[in-house]
């Protein structure tokens, strides 16, 4: 069926399988003192890391923030998805960022009342 859990007070510990991999966890309920029923079945997915990597170019000469905060936050935040982030900050040029990096630009402004 599964594979072997591994409990330690209130936590539960499966070791995850190749990427993609589905694994089932089972819960048994006591019927009698010899016998037991699967109460519950959880199906537990196992994922490669991905890493991701975040450009941060300042505008009009902006202060960037904390590389390093926002790196721990955003690894805090994805940690569920497997996901690690990168973040690495462009300088230079002369529009405060290195253009040779960006293929799009998304410029987010305050929405004025009545502009949805």
């Amino acid at each position: 069926m599964g594979i072997p859990a591994i409990a330690a007070g209130d936590e539960l510990t499966l070791r995850g399988r190749a990427d993609g991999t589905a694994t089932s966890l089972y819960a048994y309920m006591a019927v009698t003192d010899t016998t037991e029923e699967v109460a519950g079945k959880l199906e537990v997915l196992s994922y490669d890391q991905q890493v991701k990597k975040l450009y941060i170019v300042p505008v009009n000469n902006a202060q960037l923030p904390d590389v390093t905060a926002l790196q721990n936050v955003l690894n805090t935040v994805y940690a569920q998805a497997v996901t690690r982030w990168e973040v690495v900050p462009v300088t230079g040029g002369s529009g405060g960022g290195d253009t040779r990096l960006c293929t799009s630009v998304v410029v987010v402004k305050p929405c004025s009342p009545g502009c949805l």
